[in-house]
């Protein structure tokens, strides 16, 4: 799906070879149409077409909070060494029901509770459904015109108007965020101008307010010529040190070694782009793959000279709350978020129907 002036629209691809029933395909292709054009979004449908009681396991990686700020320690060891000047680190969350999940219910919740994100959802044919809500362009063309953004620095949001204000300005004044957030404009306008592209100069951060977090966001923008293709600057952008580091390769190299489980789909591209070379391309964050009972989910943090661990991890348990908030209720919620924050929960004490333990890895 795509959004543009306030016009939306949906596009279907399949898939054809030799061997293609073609009457097969169209048909399926109308029954998806059909479903798609009479699906009710609305929230009392919504409720009505829930599960009443959904009960659900949060788990997250044996000794992960260990692992995750002893990965920090390396990264400002290798920052004081030299090597690198940035490398963004993930950690993993995993949520269990007994129940099937409804992935076009997630997406309207996110939808709903994220109306400043680019919402996507994929499935690959084999019931395993990407689906996300990314605070985060990577880049878009459209008619001559791209757009791209520096985003990084993260603060939480505030209990109250004021709380959230006072929160803002600290992030505003942080001489660290706002480094880490100079590192990834830096990094992308030496990508765009290697490719013969003029920015626009608008160096003043903004506030990229989402419900449980608070980025510095740096909109970056300018003109392509005549025959440059939208796929151009997504082999120069992706992956911008929002996502990898700087440098990139040098950083890439430690997230493997420190890490040491596959991305997946996290940190990726979600896009289209068409004949003209235009196109639209956000990258894969705050997002989950599902499969029946089963969601996995990811989230990073940006470390720095100056970085601290236990703020660092904590980054990461408000950017897990985003999805987690729309997998579980309201009343479940306070229970899954102190699971990926670290804090002791077990099933006897998580409240309502979140259950929580290690996951064996």
């Amino acid at each position: 799906m795509a959004s543009h002036g306030g016009r939306y629209s949906a596009v279907a691809n399949l898939a054809v070879d030799a061997e293609t029933d073609l009457h097969a395909s169209a048909e399926g292709l109308l029954r998806a149409h059909r479903r798609f054009s009479d699906f009710d979004f609305s929230p009392s449908v919504l409720e009505e077409q829930s599960e009443s009681e959904r009960r659900t396991r949060v788990r997250v990686p044996d000794g992960s909070k260990e692992s995750f700020l002893r990965g920090v320690g390396l990264v400002l060891d290798r920052i004081r060494e030299g090597g690198v000047r940035k490398v963004v680190l993930s950690r993993a969350c995993e949520v269990e029901s007994d129940q099937d999940w409804r992935s076009l219910e997630i997406v309207e919740r996110l939808r709903t509770s994220h109306p400043e994100c680019h919402v996507f959802a994929l499935q690959n044919g084999t019931g395993v459904n990407l689906i996300g809500a990314s605070p985060e362009r990577l880049v878009s063309v459209h008619e001559g015109h791209y757009e791209t953004e520096a985003l990084a620095g993260s603060i939480a949001r505030g209990s109250h108007a004021r709380m959230d204000a006072f929160l803002a300005g600290q992030l505003l004044g942080d001489p660290k965020e706002i480094s880490e957030n100079q590192l990834v404009y830096d990094s992308i306008r030496a990508r765009l101008e290697g490719l013969g592209l003029r920015c626009e100069l608008n160096r003043q951060p903004q506030i990229l307010s989402l419900p449980s977090i608070q980025h510095l966001r740096v909109p970056i923008s300018g003109e392509v010529p005549d025959g440059m293709h939208v796929l151009s600057l997504v082999e120069a952008l992706h992956p911008t040190p929002a996502l990898g580091g700087v440098p990139r390769i040098e950083a890439l190299a430690m997230i493997r070694q420190i890490e040491g489980f596959p991305r997946g789909a996290y940190g990726g591209l979600t896009g289209w782009f068409n004949a003209k070379g235009e196109g639209d391309f956000v990258v894969n964050i705050r997002c989950a793959v599902i499969s029946g009972k089963m969601v996995w989910i990811r989230a990073g943090a940006g470390i720095v000279e100056g970085s601290d661990p236990d703020r660092e991890w904590n980054e990461t348990a408000l950017k897990l709350d985003s999805m987690l908030s729309s997998l579980v209720s309201v009343q479940d919620f306070q229970g899954a978020a102190s699971v990926v924050s670290g804090v002791e929960a077990g099933a006897e004490n998580a409240p309502g129907n979140v259950e929580a333990d290690g996951l064996r890895t």
